[in-house]
């Protein structure tokens, strides 16, 4: 991440017991609490719908690596998501 220009690269793993599996909006909060230009999620499941709108409305780019390839029946929130698949 650091040779793509991002200064400052930490990461975050968050009880899925206390938030719940997937990128949520709690997650986002908590994340956005350290300024993060982007949150990229790991195998989270990709039809985390209300975490990705958070994120953007918290002015925050996302990028999702999931297996799935909808992000479910509503299909992605506005606006180009990065999703990459293995």
């Amino acid at each position: 991440m650091r040779a793509w220009g991002f200064a400052a690269v930490d990461f975050l793993v968050p009880n899925r017991f206390e938030f719940g599996y997937g990128l949520t909006p709690e997650i986002v909060a908590l994340a956005a609490q350290q300024h993060p230009a982007l949150i990229i999620t790991v195998d989270n499941g990709i039809s985390s719908n209300a975490g990705v709108a958070a994120a953007r409305t918290a002015g925050i780019a996302e990028a999702t690596e999931a297996r799935e390839t909808t992000r479910g029946p509503q299909g992605p929130p506005a606006g180009p998501p990065a999703t990459t698949w293995p």
